[in-house]
């Protein structure tokens, strides 16, 4: 599946760091599917529809933001920051959508839709 350090669950809007210091901040919880559209509600209370292939994504899945300049490498998104380059795989997010989750932050960051393990 997806190669991804998991991150354990946090509330939307928190703050999380993997194994290599690259930040995430947790945006907003899919809460409905259908067909290629997901609902995402965000971390405001506001709720965005996304285009995408929603099969890819379970209910529960996160919308998230990394931290650092975003290029794409191939099939790989590369997060560089001062210490380094953090490469993450893009799944099968199709790049429209990545283009358009990356408007939806008004900033130049990446953000897009990222499936944490339920823990109980």
């Amino acid at each position: 599946m997806q190669n991804i350090v998991p991150f354990p669950p946090r509330i939307p809007g928190s703050m999380l760091e993997d194994s290599d210091g690259c930040k995430v901040t947790i945006l907003g919880e899919i809460v409905t599917t259908a067909g290629n559209n997901v609902t995402v509600r965000m971390s405001d209370g506001t709720s965005v529809v996304c285009g995408i292939l929603a099969d890819e994504l379970p209910q529960g899945s996160k919308f998230i933001e990394f931290e650092g300049q975003v290029k794409k490498e191939g099939q790989t998104i590369k997060v560089i920051k001062d210490s380094g380059a953090k490469v993450r795989p893009l799944h099968d997010v199709d790049m429209a959508f990545m283009n358009r989750a990356i408007n939806l932050t008004y900033n130049a960051t990446l953000t897009h839709l990222y499936s944490l393990p339920q823990q109980q």
